[in-house]
C-alpha cells in the first residue's frame, strides 16, 4: 500500500480540539431565514440574486455562504463557469445551487484546501483577479470544510521520487544562464509564440507564471518550477508546447507546431542544462545516507486544518507575490480587500512574513480601512490577532499595529513597550486617543524578542483582554472602559509598524496577521495558537535500502523559517506499507542533516538520538518518535527551497554502522595575561537604589514606583567599570533627582539633614548644605580610602564665584532657595563618589 494516513502528531491540533473549533462556531446559520432558504439581498450585494431551487442540504447551503456566493459574480469565476456562458465544469452555474454544489465537489480538497483544482488553477493565474487569488479561494474553501466539519488532522504521507544523494543537478542561483540559453532565445523572441503578450506583469491579460518578465530575475524566479534540470523532456515548458499551447509553426513546414515547437523548447533546456547547470556534488561514500529530496518537489504539506477565521474581515499570510512585490494582500475574501502598501524598508521574509526597519511601515488606504469601522461596530466586539518577532525589547511606545490618524487619535491600537504589550481602545468611556491602556505587567516581561502569537480583544460587556501564546495574561479588572464603539472615527488609516504620521515606529517581523469583527474564544485561541504559522511540510527520507523493512522513511517536519534557515522538527520512522512490521530491531543513531552534498555544519540537534525500532513500539499509523522532546533544529538556507537538496546521514541505522571520526583536538593556545582588574567597581542597580536612601535618609518606598517602573532597567547591572554607559548615567542622575526632590520638599527631613539654611549665596549658608551631603557620601576625618574624591575640591566646584571656573550656585539662575539646594544635591548624589566601591 502506498499511502498511509498519520493521525496523531504533536504538531498538529488533536481532533478533541478541532471538534470544539467546529462547535464554536462552524456554520452560521444567521445567515438564512430558514432552513434551506438563502439569505435576502442587501444594499452591499453586488447585484448577483439567486433565486433558484432552494440548498437541499446544509452542506449546498454552506457552499452557497461560503464560496459560491463570493466568486458567481461576472468579476471572478461566475464571468464564464454558468450555464449561460456554458464554459465547463458549470461550478458556478446560477440557475441551480445543487448542480452547481455538484460540479464544484470534484474541484476542492476540503481536507486540505490548498490542494484543491480550484486554487491551484487560480494559481496558475486563470482568470485570477488579485495576486492573491488563490489564497482567497483557499480561505473561502477553508471556511466552507469549517463549517460543515469537513477539515480533518489526517495528513497524507506519499513516497517522493528516488534520489541519489550527489546525482541530482540543482538549477543555478543566478539567472544569467537562464537569461542566455531559454529566455532570450524562446521565452522573449517574437518569432517563438512571443510569451511576453500574456505572461509578464506588464502585458494587458497578465497570465502567471510571469516568467515572461521585462525583469530577467522575477521571470527566472517564475520559470523554476518549469524547468526539470534532471529530466529536461519531463519539464513543464515541454509538455505546454506538446499540447498545443501558444505553439510557433515549423519555418520548413515538415512538422506540427506542436512537436517543431516542443523541440525547440527541449533544445533551449538542454542547452540551459549542459552549460548553466553545475554538476552534481558528490557525496563522501563511507556516509550512511538517506534518499535525498527536495521542498518544492517533494514535500507533503503538513496542513492542519484547525485555524479558526469565520469571522475574519482582514487576514494577511504574508506571502510574497513576484509580481506584486511592494504590497502584502488581504486575503480574508472580505470586500473591499484591505491590501497594505509596503514601504521601501519593509521586506518579505521566508516563506511567508515581512520585516520592518528603519521607519517602514505597512499602509492601507482610508476607503479600504473603512470596512473595519463598519463590520467590527456592527457586532460591537472584535481580535486584533497576530504572530509577530518584536525586533528588540527596548522599543517604547512603538505601533505593532494601529487603527488611528496619528499619535492622539485612534479607533485601536496594539503597541510595544519595551517588555509590555499595550492595548488602546476607544470607547464612550476613554479618551479619544483609547487611554488609559491596558497593559501586560511589566515585572513579567511577556514581551520578548522571539516568535509570539499576540490576541487583543474587545467587548462592550468585559472590556479589553490580551493573550500571549495561548494564555490570558492582562484585562480590564473593571468595566469602567467597556461601553460601545459607536464614536469611531471611519477616515482613520490601518497601519503596521508605525503612525500614519511615521511618529511611532516599530521594528520586528509579521508571520501573520487577522482581525476578527468578533472576540475569539479562549479556545478558538488555543486553536489558532497551536496550530502555528507558516506553511509546513513533510519531508519523506526513503531508507529502505538501510533497513530490513520496505518502504521505510526517516519523516522530519519542516517550514522555511525565514530567508536564512530552514526548521526541522518532530523526526519520527515509518513504512508507507501499512502491513509491514519490523522484523527485529532497528537500531537509529547519530542522525544529521544534510544539504546539498555536505553535512550541514551547524544546527545537528538530532546527533544524539539513539532508538530503537521494533514490533512492540511501531504503530502502522503514527511509526515511531525519533525523538521524546519537542526539539528543533535550524539548517542554514542555501539556495531556497526550489534548489536545496536535503538527506540524512547515520551512525548506526538497521545493521549498518558508520565508525565517525572524532572531531580533531584544536591546538591548546599558549596561555595570555589578562587585564589586570581594578580593585573597585560599580555598585549595581538596587545596591544604588539603597545607597542613595542612606545617603538622603529617605525612605526608599518614597521613589520605589518611580524606581522600579521608570529607571531600575537602565541602571548598572555589571560591577566592570568599563561595562559603564552613559545612558546608564542619566537614569543614576533622575534616580538622584527623584530622592534629592523629596529630601528637600519635606519641612521635617531637610531640617534634620541640613539645620536651617537660607539664603544660599553665602559661604555659611553653602556650607549649611553642601557639608552634610559630603560627610554621608566621603569617607572624611582619617578614612583610608586614598582614591577617594577630595571633599574640598568638590566644594570649590560647587561655590566657586571666580568667573574664570564659577562653580555650579553661582551659575543658577533662580532665587527659589530648594531648587538651587535640589540641584547640588543632585549633582553630588550622581557622582562616581556614589556609584563607586
Amino acid at each position: 500500500m502506498r499511502l498511509t494516513a498519520i493521525k496523531r502528531f504533536s504538531s498538529l491540533i488533536s481532533a478533541v480540539t478541532f471538534a470544539t473549533l467546529v462547535g464554536c462556531g462552524g456554520g452560521d446559520s444567521g445567515q438564512q431565514n430558514e432552513a434551506g432558504t438563502p439569505p435576502p439581498p442587501t444594499s452591499d450585494d453586488t447585484g448577483l440574486v439567486y433565486n433558484g431551487p432552494a440548498a437541499a442540504t446544509d452542506d449546498v447551503l454552506q457552499f452557497r455562504i461560503n464560496l459560491w456566493n463570493n466568486v458567481a459574480g461576472d468579476d471572478r469565476c461566475g464571468a464564464c463557469h454558468n450555464e449561460v456562458v456554458g464554459q465547463e465544469p458549470l461550478f458556478m452555474r446560477r440557475d441551480d445551487i445543487n448542480l452547481a454544489y455538484e460540479a464544484t465537489l470534484p474541484l476542492v480538497d476540503k481536507a486540505t484546501p490548498v490542494l484543491s483544482r480550484l486554487v491551484e488553477r487560480a494559481a496558475e493565474g486563470h482568470n485570477a483577479w488579485s495576486p492573491a487569488a488563490a489564497d482567497i479561494l483557499q480561505n473561502f474553501i477553508q471556511s466552507w470544510a469549517t463549517a460543515t466539519g469537513a477539515s480533518t488532522n489526517a495528513i497524507v504521507l506519499t513516497a517522493p521520487a528516488e534520489r541519489e544523494v550527489g546525482a541530482t543537478r540543482r538549477l543555478p542561483a543566478d539567472s544569467a544562464a537562464f537569461n542566455t540559453y531559454i529566455y532570450q532565445t524562446i521565452i522573449a523572441n517574437p518569432a517563438t509564440g512571443n510569451c511576453i503578450e500574456c505572461h509578464s506583469e506588464n502585458s494587458a491579460s497578465r497570465q502567471q507564471p510571469f516568467f515572461a518578465s521585462l525583469n530577467i530575475d522575477t521571470a527566472y524566479f517564475s520559470a523554476r518550477t518549469l524547468i526539470d534540470v534532471n529530466n529536461p523532456a519531463s519539464s513543464r515548458f515541454v509538455a505546454r508546447m506538446q499540447e498545443g499551447h501558444e505553439s510557433w509553426p515549423d519555418p520548413s513546414g515538415v512538422l506540427l507546431p506542436e512537436i517543431y515547437s516542443a523541440q525547440e523548447m527541449l533544445a533551449a533546456i538542454n542547452n540551459f542544462v549542459n552549460n548553466g547547470v553545475p554538476e552534481p556534488e558528490p557525496i563522501d561514500p563511507a556516509f550512511l545516507v538517506s534518499r535525498a529530496i527536495n521542498i518544492a518537489d517533494d514535500g507533503v504539506i503538513a496542513s492542519t486544518g484547525g485555524r479558526f477565521d469565520t469571522n475574519a474581515i482582514a487576514f494577511y499570510d504574508f506571502e510574497r507575490k513576484p509580481e506584486s512585490p511592494r504590497i502584502a494582500f488581504d486575503t480574508s475574501g472580505v470586500e473591499p480587500p484591505l491590501d497594505l502598501n509596503l514601504t521601501p524598508s519593509v521586506q518579505f521574509v521566508g516563506s511567508s512574513g515581512i520585516r520592518i526597519t528603519d521607519n517602514g511601515k505597512a499602509t492601507g488606504t482610508t476607503i479600504s480601512s473603512k470596512k473595519l469601522n463598519d463590520l467590527i461596530r456592527l457586532t460591537g466586539e472584535y481580535s486584533v490577532e497576530a504572530w509577530v518577532v518584536p525586533g528588540n525589547v527596548t522599543q517604547e511606545e512603538s505601533r505593532i499595529v494601529t487603527y488611528s490618524s496619528g499619535t492622539s487619535a485612534r479607533n485601536f491600537s496594539l503597541n510595544q513597550n519595551l517588555y509590555d504589550y499595550r492595548f488602546l481602545n476607544r470607547t464612550q468611556n476613554t479618551d479619544e486617543n483609547g487611554l488609559p491602556s491596558l497593559d501586560t505587567p511589566s515585572a513579567d516581561e511577556v514581551l520578548q524578542a522571539t516568535l509570539q502569537h499576540v490576541v487583543a480583544t474587545y467587548d462592550p460587556i468585559e472590556g479589553r483582554r490580551i493573550y500571549v501564546n495561548g494564555e490570558l495574561i492582562s484585562q480590564d479588572p473593571t468595566d469602567e472602559f467597556a461601553g460601545d464603539i459607536n464614536d469611531w472615527d471611519d477616515s482613520f488609516v490601518l497601519v503596521l509598524g508605525n503612525e500614519p504620521d511615521n511618529a511611532r515606529p516599530w521594528e520586528g517581523t509579521f508571520r501573520l496577521l487577522a482581525i476578527h469583527n468578533r472576540i475569539l474564544t479562549d479556545e478558538q485561541i488555543t486553536t489558532n495558537f497551536e496550530a502555528g504559522v507558516g506553511q509546513k511540510f513533510f519531508l519523506l527520507f526513503g531508507v529502505s535500502h538501510l533497513v530490513d523493512m520496505p518502504e521505510a522513511y526517516v519523516v522530519f517536519s519542516v517550514e522555511v523559517f525565514d530567508e536564512y534557515s530552514y526548521l526541522f522538527s518532530s523526526p519520527f520512522f515509518i513504512s508507507l506499507d501499512r502491513d509491514a512490521v519490523p522484523s527485529g530491531d532497528i537500531n537509529i543513531s547519530g542522525m544529521r542533516i544534510g544539504i546539498n552534498g555536505s553535512e550541514a555544519e551547524i544546527g545537528q540537534a538530532f546527533a544524539n538520538i539513539d532508538v530503537t525500532v521494533n514490533a512492540s513500539n511501531y504503530n502502522a499509523e503514527t511509526g515511531v518518535s525519533l525523538s521524546t522532546t519537542p526539539t528543533g533544529t535550524l539548517i542554514g538556507l542555501e539556495e531556497g527551497q526550489f534548489s536545496d537538496l536535503f538527506f540524512l546521514t547515520f551512525e548506526q541505522i538497521g545493521s549498518n554502522t558508520f565508525n565517525r571520526p572524532a572531531d580533531p583536538t584544536p591546538d591548546v593556545p599558549a596561555p595570555v595575561p589578562g587585564e589586570t582588574q581594578p580593585d573597585f567597581g560599580l555598585r549595581l542597580f538596587d545596591e544604588i537604589f539603597q545607597n542613595l536612601s542612606a545617603i538622603t535618609t529617605v525612605p526608599s518606598s518614597r521613589v520605589y514606583d518611580f524606581y522600579t517602573s521608570e529607571v531600575r532597567r537602565s541602571l548598572p547591572g555589571a560591577v566592570a567599570p568599563n561595562a559603564f554607559l552613559s545612558s546608564q548615567q542619566s537614569a543614576i542622575t533622575q534616580l538622584s533627582l527623584a530622592y534629592c526632590s523629596e529630601l528637600i520638599n519635606d519641612n521635617a527631613l531637610r531640617s534634620s539633614y541640613f539645620g536651617n539654611y537660607g539664603d544660599l549665596s553665602t559661604p555659611a549658608m553653602m556650607d549649611a548644605l553642601i557639608d552634610p551631603l559630603l560627610d554621608r557620601m566621603l569617607i572624611v576625618g582619617g578614612g583610608t580610602f586614598a582614591t577617594q574624591p577630595d571633599a574640598d575640591d568638590i566644594k570649590d566646584k560647587l561655590v566657586n564665584a571666580a568667573p574664570e571656573h564659577q562653580g555650579l550656585l553661582p551659575k543658577l539662575q533662580t532665587n527659589n532657595q530648594n531648587t538651587k539646594a535640589i540641584a547640588v544635591c543632585t549633582s553630588v548624589l550622581a557622582s562616581a563618589a556614589m556609584l563607586m566601591q
